[in-house]
């Protein structure tokens, strides 16, 4: 049988199968257990003193010197005993000195009853038993009773002593009455101070994860505000950008310049719509795309999560991998497995983390193994460490929600449980191989899809003539900045630009030129009258008037919020001179054919 750590034994049906729960429930309750335990301790002594002085009235003048002779004895013992239990802190000693307590006292009322002649003094000492079981609880009892039948047996067949034999059989059932007592009252108590630390428990883990999705909400909040302030200046940026290009043409030196402050534009871009993407949260888009691609942009994001002592490889197959499914769910799977390899290797003398993408051939036997799958192409994505490993015993329990190895504050066993529902909702597979003490390896297995048609590049699209434009564009944004370099932009492919900074203004400028206007390029967050009402009001004089929306914060928020519809046209800031040619060009040629 199991030994607890107070070396108890083990009580069936009350243990939690978790191991780490029950030694989580050992070490909250410890205090209240040992306090217990030397309660325990102290009652029977005091019981026995105040017992003592009334067996001594009682008893025969021929019995009173034996008696008062075990009094004595006995005092001092229980009285050494109460000092030791009070000093001592580890629970172990306590058991057995609390069922010696119980034993001492029940044999000495048998002795004392059986010179005395008095059988009643007996109950002294079921009352002891049944104090001591109760309120110590029930693996003490175990103990006791273990001990107590040994002290009955060894009594009942003394062969001098056929007094204390037929006393015995005499009060048996008192005797057991008392044991049972005690332990379905010691059970009890057990039984409901475990289920109150169940409740406790299960508490803490729901405002854990309330806190963690307030704490997720606030981060995406945060991340979207900051976002779109930084995307408003990326948008002035790089129009100068533009612009400065477009006058220094006879000035290579400069060009070469102007072309790496771009593309570091672009970079800085590209990771604010990451952290967006990363922030999103609620909606699924499920498309086909590239995993090479996201694990060429999860690069640059890890490096800023996973510490610079830790050395961090990236292994990606040239071949293209496409899959379905929703690109941020799959950033944040990979991301949450970078983090705990991050955690895993903190304490590793070289850590090293490997992330490597490559095709996979499903044989007969893999299926076998994983008949929930239904195709033989597939993309395996891996993420391997060199840490701790997991122990054998939990590997069973790592994908549970709310099961972690983490210590408290720094994971709320969510991490894994996500990656596993994520996986299975895009019709893959998590393996997990791990050796304790050596690392760990989860591979992630997903269907394969057809390639994805990738659009040409169209960074020379503004040295055709055919892009160059024509006609009045309203344009309306908040951001002064933003609205001065995009006027130049626009004036400089040859359009005229009517610009103003809030939706009220729009509208009137838009009355006094409805029919100069051919094309309203307008920012969807706006103090007062927002992009999407502006393009309702506009909409109600000219129904097919081409409108474009322009926004700083996730334009897939936009529309997820119900903001303008799903299929208007959206340019997400900062974006690039040619990116805005093409948009307004295919607006303006949309109109034009009516569609």
């Amino acid at each position: 049988m199991m030994e607890h750590q107070d070396g108890g034994l083990k009580i069936p049906g009350l243990e939690f199968s978790d191991v780490a729960m029950e030694a989580s429930y050992l070490a909250a309750t410890e205090s209240s257990r040992k306090l217990q335990m030397r309660l325990a301790l102290l009652m029977p002594a005091l019981l026995y003193l105040i017992f003592s002085f009334l067996d001594s009235q009682v008893l025969s003048a021929a019995a009173a010197t034996q008696a008062r002779i075990i009094h004595v004895t006995q005092g001092v013992v229980f009285s050494l005993l109460v000092l030791f239990g009070l000093r001592l802190d580890s629970m172990r000693y306590h058991t057995g000195m609390i069922a010696g307590t119980v034993i001492v006292a029940w044999t000495d009322h048998l002795y004392l009853s059986t010179i005395g002649g008095i059988e009643a003094l007996a109950g002294e000492a079921y009352l002891m038993i049944m104090w001591v079981w109760l309120v110590s609880g029930l693996h003490v009892a175990q103990s006791a009773r273990v001990m107590l039948i040994f002290v009955i047996e060894f009594i009942a067949f003394w062969p001098v002593n056929e007094m204390a034999s037929n006393f015995i059989a005499a009060h048996m059932f008192y005797m057991l009455a008392a044991m049972l007592i005690g332990s379905a009252g010691g059970y009890m108590t057990e039984y409901y101070r475990r289920q109150g630390f169940i409740s406790e428990v299960r508490r803490q883990e729901m405002e854990s994860q309330f806190i963690q999705s307030q704490k997720m909400e606030a981060i995406g909040t945060l991340a979207g505000g900051i976002a779109h302030n930084f995307n408003n200046t990326l948008a002035a940026m790089m129009s100068n950008i533009y612009l400065a290009r477009l006058a220094s043409k006879n000035n290579p030196d400069a060009l070469k310049r102007l072309n790496s402050l771009e593309d570091l534009g672009g970079r800085s871009a590209a990771m604010i719509r990451q952290l967006l993407a990363f922030a999103r949260k609620d909606h699924v888009v499920m498309q086909p795309f590239r995993l090479n691609d996201l694990l060429s942009a999860e690069r640059s994001l890890a490096v800023n999560v996973i510490d610079k002592n830790i050395e961090l490889k990236f292994d990606v197959c040239r071949s293209p991998l496409t899959v379905l499914g929703d690109c941020n769910q799959i950033q944040q799977v990979l991301m949450n497995l970078l983090v705990n390899a991050r955690d895993a290797v903190e304490k590793i003398d070289h850590p090293k983390i490997t992330c490597t993408l490559r095709p996979f051939k499903a044989d007969a036997a893999f299926l076998h193994k994983h008949p929930q799958l239904h195709h033989h192409s597939l993309a395996r994505l891996s993420v391997c460490d060199n840490g701790c490993g997991i122990d054998p015993e939990i590997m069973a329990r790592v994908f549970e929600p709310f099961f972690t190895t983490k210590e408290v504050g720094r994971g709320t066993g969510l991490g894994l449980a996500m990656v596993f529902g994520s996986v299975n909702m895009h019709g893959g597979i998590v393996d997990v191989v791990s050796e304790s003490g050596l690392g760990t390896c989860i591979y992630l297995y997903f269907p394969l899809v057809e390639e994805v048609h990738v659009p040409p590049d169209n960074s020379d699209v503004m040295a055709d003539p055919e892009w160059q434009g024509g006609g009045t564009i309203l344009l309306v944004d908040d951001d002064v900045r933003v609205l001065a370099t995009t006027r130049e932009v626009l004036e400089s492919m040859g359009y005229r630009v009517m610009d103003v900074t809030d939706g009220e203004q729009a509208l009137a400028l838009f009355r006094q030129h409805i029919d100069e206007v051919s094309l309203v390029l307008t920012d969807i967050v706006m103090p007062g009258m927002r992009g999407a009402r502006l393009a309702r009001e506009l909409r109600r004089h000219v129904p097919e008037l081409p409108i474009v929306f322009a926004t700083g914060y996730d334009p897939e928020d936009q529309i997820h919020t119900g903001d303008i519809p799903p299929d208007s046209m959206i340019l997400a800031k900062p974006f690039s001179a040619s990116e805005l040619a093409m948009t307004l060009h295919q607006a303006l040629s949309g109109a034009e054919s009516g569609q």
